[in-house]
């Protein structure tokens, strides 16, 4: 059986979010160690929103006619 189209971009945003929050939180607590600057904070950050983002994308894209 064919993957949907849907389901990847799921599978995708989700392991962004996961990921994205592994490093944030290890920049995190880099950063309250003293270890970096707040611009790394908010540049580690983005992936988080990129895994939001393509989450809502895979919800609103309709289906290919091969998904049935």
């Amino acid at each position: 059986m064919a993957t949907r189209r849907n389901d990847t971009f799921g599978t995708a945003g989700v392991v962004l979010l996961v990921v994205g929050g592994a490093v944030w939180a290890t920049v995190l607590i880099a950063a309250l160690a003293g270890g970096t600057s707040p611009l790394t904070i908010l540049v580690a950050i983005a992936p988080i929103l990129i895994g939001g983002f393509v989450l809502l994308a895979a919800d609103r894209l309709p289906p290919r006619s091969d998904d049935r």
